[in-house]
């Protein structure tokens, strides 16, 4: 009991798909007990069995293993709740996106990925029909529901599959968030921090005092550091300025400050099938600097009139959470391998 209300204590689960550190340290603080009560109510997933993993090597063969945790998939599901794993979509959504993200770290690591039950996209949309700008109001259940899932899920791979392997944490959207939430939960945890390769949270963001409250945890300052936190939200100038700061790397440069990188530096925007063939590669594609709020801003991109003129489902003019990924594709699988290598 004192062990999870630690955890609940921590979880961080009520943040934004884009612009805002996870919050639930303060819901928790306020109501523990009623917090306490959810958790116990909520049905554990079995991850002793296969088909809670989309992903789970038989006879891994790498002596690094990467934990992936899948963004939101159903952008359909306004109803604020929880995702079924145990229905056939669902369950074809995570496999699909798995197989798109996979690539990033497969070349040098053992692929793990969990099915979980993450937050509906319903408890991020607010009534204008955006990604809400704030912290939203929501019943704490749905994200300690997601966020169990996850720890449950890290915990087994821990005891019975990691074997003394390093790791790579690594989420996109919702599932960045829940990179943020393990880091929290196991920053005084000495086995799992001495392993850490570093932990990609891309799409959501860290607030300064994210850092402050763990002073554990820190921000990469280059390409080659370790068992650090990498993190960025990719946006046009244009876009409405964020009334909060954040800290960001740039995925080009590898730098934490405004240092502007040209397309040059940029591998190569990749485009994946949910069969995880490439559809479209192009190198160069865009450059990208970091703003006074912390917001990775895009640059040189040959069509950035256009991106920034179209539809964008459910976020405001000039964010594009939903290219967070494949803008930087090639950069973030070449800094993978970078700092398995520098890790050893």
């Amino acid at each position: 009991m004192e062990n999870f209300k630690k955890v609940v204590t921590l979880v961080l689960s009520i943040s934004m798909l884009v612009g805002v550190t996870p919050a639930y340290a303060k819901a928790a603080e306020a109501d523990s007990d009623s917090l306490q009560f959810i958790v116990n109510s909520i049905e554990p997933v079995d991850y002793a069995k296969d088909e809670a993993w989309v992903m789970r090597p038989d006879s891994p063969k790498k002596k690094v293993d990467i934990f992936m945790v899948m963004p939101t998939l159903n952008m359909k599901n306004m109803e604020l709740g929880n995702e079924d794993i145990t229905n056939e979509k669902t369950r074809s959504r995570f496999s699909k996106m798995a197989m798109m993200e996979a690539g990033l770290g497969s070349d040098v690591a053992n692929v793990y990925v969990p099915y979980y039950r993450q937050k509906s996209i319903g408890c991020y949309v607010a009534d204008n029909g955006y990604v809400k700008s704030g912290v939203p109001d929501l019943d704490d259940k749905y994200g300690l529901t997601a966020y169990k899932d996850i720890s449950d899920a890290f915990k087994y791979y821990l005891k019975n599959n990691n074997n003394g392997h390093s790791i790579v944490l690594f989420g996109y959207s919702q599932g960045a968030e829940m990179v943020l939430d393990l880091l929290i939960e196991f920053e005084n945890n000495n086995d799992v921090m001495n392993k850490l390769v570093a932990a990609y949270a891309v799409g959501a963001s860290v607030r300064p005092d994210y850092l402050e409250q763990h002073p554990g945890l820190k921000m990469a300052q280059s390409a080659d550091d370790t068992g650090v936190i990498i993190s960025y939200n990719a946006m046009d100038a244009r876009a409405a300025k964020a009334d909060y700061t954040e800290l960001a790397t740039n995925p080009l440069n590898w730098k934490a400050d405004s240092t502007k990188a040209s397309k040059a530096e940029n591998l190569g925007l990749v485009k994946v099938a949910t069969t995880g063939e490439i559809t479209e590669e192009i190198p160069n594609y865009c450059g990208a600097y970091i703003d006074e709020n912390g917001k990775l801003i895009v640059t040189e991109a040959a069509d950035l009139e256009e991106l920034y003129a179209a539809e964008n489902s459910i976020f405001p003019q000039g964010d594009y959470h939903l290219n967070d990924v494949n803008f930087f594709y090639r950069n973030l699988q070449q800094n993978i391998k970078n700092r398995v290598e520098k890790f050893k």
